[in-house]
C-alpha cells in the first residue's frame, strides 16, 4: 500500500520530485496568485501548495477558470513537448490539471457518520463549493475497479475544449509503465497542478505626527 512508504524513501524513489514552478498569473479582480507546478501526484502538490503558504486551485467561477487556463497553456506545452520519461516508467504525461477538489479520506475532512468522504467532493480550502465544470458521467470513481484508491482528486481536462473536470487517482494515469497496483509505479505522476496563493499584503507605512508620535498603517 502506497501509504505505508517511508517519505525518505517515497522521495528518494519519485522522479518529479522537487517540483518547479513552471509559471505564475494573478487575478486582477481579486488579488489572488496562481502558479503552474510540473508534473506531480496530488498529495505531493497539496504538500507543496502548503509549503507554498496557498492550497491547491479552488474554482469559483467560469471567469477564473479561463483567465487561469489562459495563462498557463503556453508554459504546460512547452513542458510537455521537453518533456522526457524518468527510467523505469512508461509513458508520457496526461498533461491535465490537478485542483484541490478532492473527496479523499486522506485530506482529513470531517465527512460522515462513518468517516467515508466518499462522493462528497470539497476544496481543501474550505471554500463552498458553488461552480463545477464535470464532464458528463464524472465524478464517477471508475479507477476503484482497477485501482484499490479509486478516483479521489479532480483534475481539468481538454484544456482547449471546454475544460471540463474529472475524478482522477492520485498520480493521473499517464504513465502506464507498470500495473495499476504496483508499488514502484505509484511514484509516477502524469499531470500538472496549479497552486493558488493569497494577494500580497500591501506595504507598511510608518507615520510619525506632529508630536512625534508613530503609527503604523497600509495602503
Amino acid at each position: 500500500v502506497w501509504a505505508l512508504l517511508s517519505p525518505a524513501l517515497f522521495a528518494q524513489e519519485n522522479p518529479f520530485l522537487p517540483l518547479q514552478i513552471l509559471a505564475e498569473t494573478v487575478d486582477p479582480e481579486t488579488g489572488n496568485r496562481y502558479q503552474l507546478t510540473s508534473v506531480t501526484t496530488w498529495l505531493e502538490a497539496n504538500d507543496f501548495a502548503q509549503e507554498q503558504g496557498g492550497w491547491l486551485w479552488a474554482v469559483n467561477s467560469s471567469r477564473e477558470m479561463n483567465l487561469v487556463i489562459d495563462s498557463f497553456l503556453a508554459a504546460r506545452q512547452t513542458a510537455l513537448d521537453s518533456y522526457v520519461t524518468p527510467e523505469g516508467f512508461g509513458g508520457s504525461p496526461d498533461g491535465d490539471l490537478y485542483i484541490g477538489l478532492t473527496d479523499s479520506d486522506l485530506v482529513g475532512f470531517s465527512c460522515s457518520i462513518d468517516g467515508s468522504c466518499e462522493g462528497n467532493f470539497q476544496w481543501t480550502n474550505g471554500d463552498p463549493v458553488t461552480f463545477t465544470n464535470w464532464s458528463g458521467g464524472e465524478p464517477n470513481n471508475v479507477g476503484v475497479g482497477t485501482d484499490p484508491a479509486g478516483e479521489d482528486f479532480a483534475e481539468i481536462w481538454n484544456l482547449t475544449g471546454d475544460r471540463s473536470w474529472n475524478d482522477d487517482n492520485d498520480r493521473g494515469s499517464g504513465l502506464n509503465g507498470l500495473p495499476p497496483s504496483t508499488p514502484a509505479r505509484l511514484p509516477a505522476g502524469g499531470n500538472f497542478a496549479v497552486v493558488e496563493l493569497p494577494p500580497i499584503p500591501p506595504p507598511a507605512i510608518l507615520e510619525v505626527n506632529s508630536e512625534g508620535f508613530a503609527r503604523i498603517t497600509s495602503q
